[in-house]
């Protein structure tokens, strides 16, 4: 496991990272508002739209702090941690899954009830926008059919319209991938 920056830096609120899709000044973000902007590069992909900002393809199961696969998330509780250099201690996951146009992406770390608990006792945990590839890739397979998804978890995955749409993705392409 890398060392994380985030998980031991606490980076003041003005500091700007650079996004790693975007090669223009319009992608970089404050870090408290990255998880809005990668979460859009992440969701135009899902939805197979171009993202013209993006310099690079948003790969299959990406982190919702950075845009880059490979980090560690975890949620225990209410708090979240993580080894991704994007993360900071203040995130908030209750008000992170609450919409606004002025911030719209509720794209958060959520619990996968179909994972076996972990020797910690906690279930795997896997960002919102990344369920899909979650589900495909962790539990089909060999031949063996779907297990009925509870509700409440189809509930936490679900992706409102009015999200998609403050996030740049037109009714014809979120009606296209529904």
């Amino acid at each position: 496991m890398r060392e994380s920056v985030g998980a031991t830096k606490k980076f003041p609120k003005w500091k700007f990272f650079v996004c790693a899709f975007g090669s223009d000044i319009s992608c970089n973000k404050k870090l408290s508002g990255m998880c809005n902007h990668v979460g859009q590069h992440i969701l135009l992909a899902l939805h197979q739209k171009i993202d013209h900002k993006a310099q690079i393809a948003v790969e299959a199961d990406p982190c919702g702090l950075c845009g880059l696969e490979g980090c560690y998330i975890q949620l225990s509780e209410s708090k979240i941690t993580s080894d991704c250099d994007y993360h900071y201690s203040r995130m908030n996951h209750k008000s992170a899954k609450k919409t606004s146009q002025s911030s719209p992406c509720a794209n958060v770390p959520i619990h996968c009830p179909l994972c076996h608990q972990s020797t910690s006792g906690n279930l795997r945990t896997i960002w919102k926008y990344n369920t899909v590839y979650h589900i495909i890739s962790e539990h089909t397979g060999n031949n063996e059919a779907l297990s009925e998804l509870p509700v409440q978890f189809t509930i936490d995955t679900f992706i409102r319209r009015q999200e998609e749409e403050w996030m740049g993705i037109t009714a014809d392409k979120t009606h296209e991938y529904r």
